[in-house]
């Protein structure tokens, strides 16, 4: 934990993916090379490949078209030193930061305040988990459905990024903070996908149910037929959401279990029991019946403030 500009930030290193092969052929490539030129194309080369081959194909393209943001987005400058493309190599094999600087027109990503090598600088927040379940019991309903508010925000977010659909893998207490005015931010997205990069991890086992198709949250359908999980989603974003955090079976444990006015109770918890169900995650993170739920439960939860 420190301190940038009287704000608390948190210096970040995560188990990085393996890119020392990268590293010491660029190195390799600069001792012998110094043609500017040809370094930068060589560089710019290495990033897209391993952007490609960790994030997905939709991710590299959209990098190819956006680099010079993305390295003043790590760097707070475009044009780099030898040692600096050589950290920013580095800084490449942590997953975390570059989803935050792909995405970082997110309203829902922490912002990145510095790098240095593997290491990396965001706002630091209160988790989630700091008060679930223990101060979750005597929270107001006001504050309650501010932070479910924010968490539909959230949702929508991920469905309207800059490559389009992001599948959040593993939705729980710990994964989420929230700013002073209860504004809900994805903390570690370590297991955020999109939907390229999600579909090529979910049809890689063979299986025989639903259930051996499961990437954490994540999970498809198997081919029975066939022995192989296929494409098709049994999960989505808005209900985990609903079924871990906002309303699970356990009484009294989720964001909107208790408390609830009078006036909405009824119609928001036969909405939040349809949403945590089994078949509501048979449809698509972008179906109409996702995007129609998601609407009525941001209505209900905006009457409820008045």
């Amino acid at each position: 934990m420190a301190k940038h500009n009287g704000n608390n930030i948190i210096i970040k290193k995560k188990k990085p993916r393996d890119v020392r092969y990268l590293y010491n052929y660029f190195t390799d490539f600069i001792r012998v090379n110094q043609n500017t030129s040809s370094v930068e194309k060589t560089f710019f080369k290495i990033i897209l490949e391993e952007i490609q081959s960790s994030f997905g194909t939709v991710s590299s393209k959209l990098l190819a078209s956006d680099f010079d943001f993305f390295l003043n987005t790590l760097f707070g400058k475009i044009s780099l030193s030898l040692k600096e493309m050589q950290s920013a190599i580095l800084s490449i094999a942590q997953s975390e930061l570059v989803m935050f600087a792909l995405h970082r027109n997110l309203k829902s990503f922490p912002k990145i305040l510095g790098t240095c090598g593997e290491f990396y600088a965001v706002d630091s927040f209160q988790t989630y988990s700091e008060i679930y379940p223990r101060l979750l019991k005597d929270m107001s309903w006001l504050k309650r459905a501010k932070i479910a508010s924010s968490f539909l925000n959230l949702i929508q977010d991920f469905q309207n990024s800059q490559v389009g659909l992001l599948s959040h893998c593993d939705i729980q207490e710990n994964n989420f903070g929230l700013t002073r005015y209860l504004n809900v931010k994805a903390i570690d997205v370590d297991l955020v996908f999109s939907k390229d990069k999600i579909e090529e991890i979910l049809t890689q086992p063979s299986c025989q149910s639903d259930y051996e198709c499961n990437f954490f949250d994540c999970q498809s359908e198997c081919d029975t037929k066939n022995g192989r999980c296929t494409t098709k989603s049994v999960t989505n974003n808005l209900q985990v959401l609903c079924r871990d955090i906002l309303y699970p079976k356990w009484p009294f444990v989720g964001l909107l279990s208790s408390k609830i006015p009078i006036k909405i109770r009824t119609q928001l918890e036969q909405i939040l029991t349809h949403c945590r169900s089994e078949s509501f995650g048979k449809f698509s993170n972008t179906h109409l019946q996702v995007n129609k739920t998601l609407k009525e439960l941001a209505f209900l939860l905006s009457i409820s403030f008045s």
